[in-house]
């Protein structure tokens, strides 16, 4: 199978879009009436089992009932369908529906982000090469402009497959839901690191006409024939070896190179 590298997708933004000239009109545009409306509702909701009682003025217990959404719908922990993000999962859909609103740049990336937070919770990540350590982490899909087109928040380890879309292990299949809005056939370009790169994952998304590239683990690789970190250590600055593959009639191009070296004389 081979696909040509010309781009048929637009990135150009609408006339609505451009409009907005303004902060506040920018804000209003993602943090829509909508999800206003629903955070007054759903926090009234929340005091409404017994309307004696006094307005709140505290600004502790304010805090305490400020909801996203109703949390008598949650279904229990034991259940199969439970939601760890139930209680915001209404903002993080209609915010994803406004970001996706934004037409895709041609070059596209899927990487982790770090909400810094120092609140006590569960699902708070340690990352220790980000800036900031700790916080709640997310997976995006965003632009070279570095706008977030889509994005995941991480609720523990999960492995979710959308219907119609194959398994392809917890971490590609992250790549797979967040690669779901992009236009088939259109030859997008999505990059990506180790961590959601496989082989299943590169045919995948050749197949649907997405072109990808991203640095692979070699145990990823059946049968690999690159040199092995032991063996590039013999090798100058500069050596670069390519091993060529086919997998479900999709060409794949695996590179190893020495980007610097120890100088031998020192």
């Amino acid at each position: 199978m081979t696909h040509s590298c010309l781009f048929l997708g637009s990135d150009s933004l609408s006339s609505n879009i451009l409009e907005l000239s303004t902060p506040y009109s920018l804000f209003k545009y993602f943090f829509t009436e909508y999800i206003i409306s629903n955070i007054v509702l759903q926090s009234l909701f929340s005091i409404q089992k017994d309307p004696s009682r006094p307005v709140l003025t505290n600004l502790r217990k304010l805090d305490n009932f400020f909801h996203f959404n109703d949390n008598t719908t949650m279904l229990p922990i034991e259940h199969s369908d439970h939601d760890r993000l139930h209680k915001v999962r209404p903002l993080l859909t209609e915010l994803n529906k406004r970001f996706s609103s934004i037409p895709l740049e041609r070059h596209l990336s899927i990487y982790e982000q770090l909400c810094s937070n120092k609140s006590r919770h569960f699902l708070k990540q340690y990352l220790p090469l980000k800036p900031h350590k700790w916080g709640y982490k997310f997976f995006v899909l965003c632009g070279v402009s570095g706008f977030a087109y889509k994005f995941e928040v991480y609720s523990g380890k999960e492995n979710i497959v959308l219907p119609n879309e194959p398994d392809l292990g917890a971490a590609a299949n992250i790549a797979v839901r967040l690669c779901r809005d992009i236009k088939r056939n259109q030859n997008y370009r999505v990059f990506f690191d180790n961590y959601y790169s496989t082989i299943l994952l590169v045919s995948y998304l050749a197949q649907q006409g997405i072109l990808s590239l991203g640095a692979i683990r070699r145990n990823r690789i059946v049968d690999c024939k690159l040199p092995t970190e032991k063996e590039l250590k013999k090798e100058e600055r500069g050596y670069c070896t390519e091993y060529i593959g086919v997998h479900e009639g999709v060409d794949k191009r695996a590179t190893k190179e020495i980007r610097a070296t120890r100088d031998k004389n020192k």
